[in-house]
Order: C-alpha cells, then structure tokens, then sequence
C-alpha cells in the first residue's frame, strides 16, 4: 500500500515537472522582469547623483501606472522616496522626468514554422533628472526579451486586461496552395456553375 502511495506522489510530481517545462511565461511577467532591472537601474542612478528623494513624472502611455508602481517598489528597495503629482507632499530632492518611448510585445509569423510565432518584448525609457539648481542629466535605458511560442498557446500567454501585455496575432502565411491553387480552384468552380446554369436553361 505504501508502495503504491509513493508511486502515485512520484508520478504526480513527475506529470507537474513536465508541465512546468512546458510552461509558457505570460506576457505580463516577462514585462515585469524587464521592467523590474530598469527600475533598479534608475533608483541607483538618482543615489549616484547624491539623492534619497524624487518628484517623479511619467508619460501618459498605457503601462504609466504599471512603471510608477514598479518604480516606487524599486525606490524603496534602494532607500528613495519618490512623490507624484498624487502626493500631497513634495520632494525636496530632485526631479525625475520620465519619457515611455515603448513598452510592449508584439508577434510576427516564423519563417520556418507556420504552427510557432516570434514573440518579441521591447522597453524603452528616455529620462532627465534636474536637480535643486537646475542641472539637467539624462537616464536612458532599453531592454528587450525575444522567444518563440506555439501558435496554438497564445492564449494562454496574452493579458487583455492590460493593453501594452497584449497585442495583435499575425495571420499565418498563405502557402502555396493558398496563394496559387486555391484561387484557381475557386474560379474553376464559379466557371463550371455558370456554364452548368447556362446548360441548363438552353434545355
């Protein structure tokens, strides 16, 4: 009997260990890793420049909210105190304007597999921090993520709650039946009936 329970926990912790290699990220996580280092790399360069506070300005885009929230998590991390134009009370160190130039996922078809799509994350940021006396220094930082995933699965892997998470599926490549024969088939077709009406009615 407990030969038989061992078994069962075995092959059910191998079943999971299968899946879980199989397991595809979701487009959200993989935006939140990406963002994540950008954040960390912005909270060190505000302390480089001799600041444990920021006013903090960001875009309007859609993952604005999502990038503040990040960055605020990040600030405290690294001891900064960031303050937005929600807060009541404002930072006596320094400001902290931040440019969203992309932040997104898109797909395109792969070139070898019509069943499999490329999946290609990008995130770019444009900064400038000015200071008490008005010295401007810019923060640039970019970051991509690029993988292939089963056509089949993109479900799986979209968020539609958040609109850079998410994005258009390409439509797989017509092959040459599509594109050659399938037209001709069509038209062959549409041919015959009109020549069988014709028969038809010259009975």
């Amino acid at each position: 009997m407990k030969y038989k329970i061992s078994s069962i926990c075995f092959l059910i912790i191998l079943f999971s260990s299968y899946q879980s290699c199989f397991a595809y990220r979701a487009n959200i996580n993989i935006l939140d890793s990406l963002s994540k280092v950008g954040c960390d790399n912005i909270c060190r360069f505000i302390s480089e420049n001799g600041f444990s506070s920021s006013t903090l300005t960001i875009s309007r885009h859609p993952a604005e909210q999502f990038l503040k929230n990040q960055i605020i998590t990040s600030g405290k991390k690294h001891n900064i105190v960031f303050f937005t134009r929600d807060t009541v009370q404002k930072s006596t160190g320094c400001l902290f304007e931040t440019l969203i130039r992309d932040f997104s996922v898109k797909y395109s078809n792969h070139k070898d597999d019509d069943d499999l799509l490329i999946r290609e994350f990008n995130l770019n940021i444009s900064s400038v921090l000015t200071d008490r006396a008005g010295s401007i220094k810019p923060f640039v930082f970019a970051n991509n993520f690029r993988d292939t995933i089963p056509r089949a699965r993109i479900n799986e892997i979209q968020d539609n709650q958040n609109d850079f998470a998410h994005s258009e599926i390409p439509e797989p490549p017509k092959s040459v039946f599509r594109e050659i024969i399938e037209p001709v088939v069509v038209i062959s077709v549409a041919v015959l009936t009109v020549l069988l009406l014709f028969s038809v009615r010259s009975r």
